[in-house]
């Protein structure tokens, strides 16, 4: 008798440790997938801000911003003050208007006495999110007249 409540007792600590050993499994593997995904957002945040930047980079390089998009970007889409650049799941443009992301650069400028204050707000989105957004300025003096 004694032996068969002792092994009851074993098959019981048994089961007791395997069913705790199977819930720390489940908590870790939840921790693991919820690593790899903010790990890949993160990723995609990145380039996603390599592009806003990039973007920004030829705003400030040049008063001649519209033709350093066409000739960089050759398939965006140049408004009056705005521009659209689609880009495909890994951050390249792409020529179709229908990339999972899109870069957008609204332009703005501001008169004043001594010259001429050009501002553009970027962001690069999706559909329902919006991954970064940033804000640039360059100013044009005039040119002094004697």
């Amino acid at each position: 008798m004694k032996s068969h409540s002792k092994s009851v007792g074993l098959l019981i600590e048994i089961s007791i440790s395997v069913l705790f050993f199977s819930l720390f499994c489940a908590i870790a593997l939840q921790l693991f997938v919820h690593a790899k995904t903010l790990s890949q957002n993160s990723v995609l945040k990145t380039k996603a801000m390599g592009c806003a930047q990039s973007v920004a980079d030829l705003f400030r390089s040049n008063e001649d911003f519209d033709e350093l998009i066409k000739e960089q970007y050759p398939n965006a889409s140049i408004l009056q003050d705005q521009i659209v650049i689609s880009l495909d799941k890994d951050m390249q443009p792409t020529s179709s208007d229908s990339g999972a992301y899109q870069l957008t650069a609204s332009l703005n400028e501001e008169q004043t006495e001594t010259g001429i204050m050009k501002t553009a707000q970027i962001s690069v989105h999706s559909e329902s999110t919006s991954l970064c957004s940033l804000e640039t300025k360059k100013y044009f003096p005039r040119e002094a007249s004697s």
